[in-house]
């Protein structure tokens, strides 16, 4: 090599480096190893993936590309509130996006994380409102509560008046079940039936529980049941709840619920019509402008398409927006007055509405009904 090709390139070299802007890099804790929700995380990553590289392939955000961190907490929420100590603190990421699940973020804002770090968790994919309401949290999904309500207008228009609930102790189900007799009274129902079954390790301990708890809606004959458990347990009080009451009377269920796993695990003659509430739009046909883009990408990336993966797209969609209202150099601080800024904004037939008062995602939850084909329809 000669001496002028060294000199020359020491000069230039750095000059063509400096051009280069740095990534923008989010944090995003997952729980993929998780044998529990390590299916539907991944689904959920994958929408997050799915979307920023349709916005890398277009240049990026003013010219820089977004790079996603994602560390796996195996669904274990001190471990979540952990790694996102570690997002924050050593790879000094600018916000945190798509969290699975209701126990991790709840630690995270029991920490006082977000505000003591000026940093904002966009689209956690879980329905507790109180915790969708919390300082630096801009939820992209309805609330749980949301989803009651819609059940309850559903079940109204179909004439099914008297609806009794029953959900487990785990999870958001004391919640769900506190929160349950107003939603119901705001709705114009009588509420005949209100239960809360314990969880068991064990199947036989579970079997026992959901029993008890169902039994007397065989007296009550309701019109309709509102089930809210997950699992296991859901399986079994789906079989118990069809061996208790006609087959005529409605179980309702929320988005937590995967239909795909109710068919799995029960058959389509168990699980043909249940109906499950949706915390974000359909995500099987392209009436919405980005369901369409979605599922254009998603089939580019040889992916296919279900609510999560939907859901982290939408949540990848809120984050690319606040990252280009942030500026060139967006930092934690910016994301997040760009975010409590931004308003009531459209993403192609989809809305998110944020403010200092109020940080509400999709405002429209649907029902879906499980079919005899064992398909899923609006």
């Amino acid at each position: 090599m000669s001496r002028l090709f060294v000199l020359l390139l020491t000069v230039f070299a750095p000059l063509c480096y400096a051009g280069e802007k740095p990534d923008i890099l989010l944090g995003q804790v997952v729980s993929v190893s998780s044998p529990l929700v390590g299916d539907i995380s991944n689904e959920l990553k994958s929408g997050y993936e799915a979307y920023f590289a349709q916005v890398n392939e277009q240049g990026g955000i003013h010219g820089r590309k977004i790079r996603l961190l994602q560390k796996d907490d195996g669904y274990v929420a001190n471990k979540t509130l952990a790694l996102t100590r570690e997002l924050i603190e050593v790879d000094n990421v600018v916000a945190l996006v798509g969290y699975l699940g209701t126990p991790g973020p709840s630690l995270i804002v029991k920490d006082n994380l977000l505000a003591r770090s000026d940093i904002a968790l966009i689209g956690p994919s879980t329905g507790v409102s109180s915790l969708l309401a919390e300082k630096n949290v801009f939820p992209v999904r309805a609330s749980y509560e949301a989803e009651l309500a819609e059940i309850v207008a559903h079940s109204k228009a179909m004439q099914r008046k008297r609806v009794a609930l029953v959900a487990w102790s785990a999870g958001a189900g004391p919640l769900l079940a506190d929160a349950f007799p107003q939603i119901v009274r705001d709705g114009g129902l009588e509420l005949v039936y209100r239960k809360l079954f314990e969880t068991a390790p064990r199947v036989e301990g579970m079997t026992k529980a959901l029993e008890e708890a169902i039994a007397p809606l065989r007296e009550i004959r309701p019109d309709a049941i509102v089930l809210i458990a997950g699992g296991t347990a859901l399986y079994e009080a789906i079989r118990q709840l069809r061996a208790y009451l006609p087959a005529t009377v409605p179980v309702y269920t929320i988005s937590s619920v995967n239909w795909q796993d109710l068919i799995k695990n029960l058959g389509v003659r168990q699980a043909q019509g249940i109906v499950i509430s949706q915390a974000v739009p359909y995500p099987y046909s392209p009436r919405l402008p980005i369901v369409k883009s979605y599922l254009e990408q998603m089939r580019r990336m040889g992916r296919s398409a279900n609510y999560y993966s939907l859901e982290g797209y939408l949540g990848g969609a809120v984050t690319a927006e606040a990252l280009r209202r942030a500026g060139p150099e967006p930092t934690r601080r910016g994301v997040v007055a760009a975010l409590y800024r931004m308003g009531r904004q459209e993403f192609g037939g989809f809305e998110v509405n944020y403010s200092a008062t109020r940080r509400q995602g999709f405002g429209k939850p649907e029902t879906t009904l499980i079919t005899s084909q064992g398909t899923l329809l609006r």
